[in-house]
C-alpha cells in the first residue's frame, strides 16, 4: 500500500474477490491501499462493500460506522484529497453510512457522534446559506442525542445505591 500501487493490488487480488465476492479482509486491504493511492471513491467503495457483505446486522453496523469515519478522517486530515463537490457527496456518503449504521445498532453513540462531525464538514462545502444553517442544525441535534446516550451510559443502573 505505502507504494500507491492501486492498479497491482487489483492484479493480485482480484482473483481472490472474483472466487469470494464477501472476502471482507481483502477488501479491507484494497481499501486500504485505493485510499494510499489517492483513489479515495474506489476506497469508498471497498468500504461500503465490506458494509454490504457483512454476515450479521451488528457487524453491517461496525462496517457502515467504518465507512462513515473513513470519510470524516478524509475530510478533516487530507481536505484537498477530495476537492469541492468531491468532498460534498464525500460527507454525503459517510452520513448516510453513519445513518444506515445507526438503522442497524439501536443507541449507537458512537455513529451518531460522526454523522454530527459529517454535517459540520458538509456545511463547510455547502454552496447555499441555507444549506449549512440545515447542516449545523441537524449536526447540532445528533450531538444532543450522541451526549444523551453517553450520559445515560455513564449513569449507574436503576435501583442502585
Amino acid at each position: 500500500s505505502d507504494t500507491k500501487g492501486y492498479a497491482r493490488a487489483l492484479e493480485y487480488f482480484g482473483p481472490v474477490i472474483a472466487k469470494n465476492p464477501q472476502d471482507l479482509e481483502t477488501m479491507k486491504v484494497l481499501a486500504m491501499v485505493a485510499d494510499k493511492s489517492d483513489k479515495v471513491p474506489e476506497a469508498v467503495n471497498w468500504y461500503r462493500g465490506r458494509a454490504e457483505h457483512a454476515a450479521s446486522d451488528e457487524q453491517k453496523a461496525t462496517l457502515f460506522y467504518e465507512l462513515g469515519t473513513y470519510a470524516w478522517n478524509t475530510l478533516h486530515y487530507r481536505p484537498d484529497a477530495v476537492p469541492g463537490m468531491e468532498a460534498l457527496k464525500l460527507a454525503d456518503e459517510g452520513i448516510a453510512a453513519c445513518r444506515e449504521a445507526m438503522a442497524r445498532k439501536a443507541e449507537y453513540a458512537e455513529a451518531i457522534t460522526y454523522a454530527n462531525l459529517l454535517y459540520l464538514k458538509r456545511g463547510i462545502y455547502e454552496p447555499t446559506v441555507e444549506g449549512k444553517e440545515i447542516d449545523n442544525l441537524v449536526a447540532f441535534e445528533l450531538r444532543t442525542e450522541a451526549g444523551r446516550i453517553l450520559k445515560a451510559r455513564s449513569l449507574p443502573p436503576q435501583g442502585t445505591p
